[in-house]
């Protein structure tokens, strides 16, 4: 029952890790919910425990379960089959998610979260949204925190590439954080999936960040810190990744960069240096590596400066102004692998820019 794995969420006194010990005691949520002063006593718990076990009121839960609805929000259990095997599999992994958009077959695909610092550098950002299309390319899933910076640059490199992408929230999967990132919300709730451990309507907390991070890496067979200083949020996923057994990768910055001290640091500390796709892919269940090495990388480069008649016709779209890729799209009447391949060599030839991850913009010469 539904509101009832939300009540057991919002029970106070308890970690995540000792609700998941009660319920392989009593067997089952309705059992621990059931449960009688006479059942609990023993299991020595605090006074502010018990008494939220003993509090049978499902008032709250039934609200949260009425507010889904009424948004079209999406509740998965931990008991539910459709729960990410991934993320059962670590310490405290959350007892309730809820999510919207498409919810993948979470066994069907390899996840790599990529993280780093909000205010990224313009190198940092492209070199976030290559990873991301290259990975998604090689049918690798992309879980990332929808954080403005670099998680914004890898969740916008996915979805153009028609890749799986999730977000992890760190506050209501109603609340769009921040509301820079309104765009890409819409996206992702039409090409992906948004998932959060907190009920519609609760505000994003300093606290709600580092315990979102878990779920980040949790998902992910290997984590990717694409840029992050010291004291970065970015770090704490990192050191999440680590204590899940998890793959730890980083790419390199230039020496004495503040903005990169923090992944800098990763790498001296045993993180596996990533510089493209094929890095991290050799290293993932699954990939053939001996096929990998012959693969040569994606290329941007540029053969010439000549603008082709479908370039032409973007640029001449962009004259009203800095649009989202997809507007770009229905207006030049190109199918979506023709426009995305003159975009990428209009940005290489300097003609067109990103203001940021969704839109792009014709360049000031």
């Amino acid at each position: 029952m539904t509101k009832l794995w939300i009540w057991l969420r919002q029970r106070p006194g308890l970690s995540n890790r000792e609700k998941k010990v009660l319920l392989s005691r009593f067997g089952s949520v309705e059992k621990l919910y059931a449960s009688a002063l006479e059942d609990l006593s023993p299991m020595g718990l605090s006074e502010k425990a018990m008494a939220g076990l003993l509090d049978k009121n499902l008032t709250a839960a039934q609200a949260i379960c009425n507010r889904c609805q009424s948004l079209g929000v999406g509740i998965l259990t931990y008991a539910d089959p459709g729960y990410p095997q991934a993320l059962r599999a670590i310490g405290d992994s959350p007892l309730v998610l809820y999510w919207q958009g498409t919810l993948p077959d979470w066994s069907s695909f390899t996840a790599v979260g990529i993280v780093g610092t909000r205010k990224a550098s313009a190198h940092a950002q492209q070199n976030a949204r290559y990873m991301a299309r290259e990975l998604c390319q090689e049918g690798v899933a992309i879980v990332s925190g929808m954080a403005a910076g670099i998680d914004a640059w890898a969740t916008a490199g996915a979805l153009e590439v028609g890749g799986i992408a999730v977000g992890v929230l760190g506050c209501g999967i109603d609340i769009e954080y921040p509301a820079s990132n309104h765009n890409l919300y819409t996206k992702m709730r039409r090409q992906g999936c948004l998932i959060s451990e907190y009920p519609p309507g609760m505000r994003a907390q300093q606290w709600t960040f580092p315990e979102r991070n878990r779920i980040i890496s949790g998902l992910s067979s290997a984590t990717l810190v694409v840029e992050a200083p010291q004291r970065s949020g970015a770090l704490i996923t990192a050191a999440d990744a680590k204590k899940q057994g998890k793959l730890l990768f980083a790419m390199p910055g230039p020496e004495g960069y503040l903005c990169c001290a923090g992944s800098n640091e990763l790498l001296t500390q045993g993180a596996i240096r990533a510089e493209k796709a094929q890095d991290i892919l050799q290293h993932l269940p699954g990939f053939d590596k001996k096929r990998l090495d012959k693969t040569a990388p994606i290329s941007y480069s540029v053969a010439s400066e000549e603008v082709s008649a479908q370039a032409l016709c973007i640029l001449q779209v962009l004259e009203s102004g800095p649009m989202t890729v997809d507007e770009v799209i229905v207006r030049s009447s190109l199918s979506s692998p023709r426009a995305l391949m003159e975009i990428t060599r209009l940005e290489m030839m300097g003609r067109i820019y990103r203001p940021d991850p969704l839109r792009v913009a014709l360049k000031n010469t």
